[in-house]
């Protein structure tokens, strides 16, 4: 089987950002931001590159293909590298600690293990805990939040509240 060089060049890309993808959902748990402003960061730098693709690289894909190549390969270039920034360089090493109410409770189909879904700063964020205990128990989660450089809070500590 012979694999071109063009080929690669374009899979590359594609399939890297196919494996970002795990980072970004990672990052995303520890970061207070709302899923619209992820799909956002995803789909601008994909709709400006694909028309850039379109124009000047010749890609024997569709339409469609060639949106939702540019989208993986280079939206989530750019949504890693934003997530990592707001997440490395912190602006300050002031926390806050803020007591939020459960708003949902349970559990993950796989596995078993208690979620708890709760509002921070106007944002449902939910919480997969990896210890099993009953989570009917809890009321509140405590979370200790840092600022992100890009502005975005960073979720250091959680913990359950009776």
């Amino acid at each position: 089987m012979k694999v071109s060089t063009r080929n690669l060049v374009i899979n590359i890309p594609f399939f890297s950002g196919l494996i970002l993808n795990v980072i970004v959902i990672k990052i995303f748990s520890k970061t207070v931001i709302s899923p619209f402003s992820i799909l956002l960061l995803y789909l601008i730098p994909g709709l400006v590159l694909y028309f850039f693709i379109d124009k000047f690289i010749n890609l024997r894909l569709s339409k469609f293909l060639k949106l939702v190549y540019t989208t993986i390969s280079f939206g989530s270039l750019f949504t890693i590298s934003l997530l990592l920034i707001n997440l490395n360089f912190q602006e300050s090493t002031n926390s806050k600690t803020i007591k939020t109410k459960i708003l949902k409770k349970g559990y993950t189909t796989k596995g078993n293990r208690p979620t708890a879904d709760v509002e921070v700063d106007g944002i449902i964020k939910g919480f997969v805990f990896q210890r099993q205990e009953n989570i009917d128990n809890y009321s509140s989660l405590e979370l200790k939040l840092y600022d992100g450089v890009i502005g975005w809070k960073i979720i250091k500590a959680i913990e359950l509240k009776k």
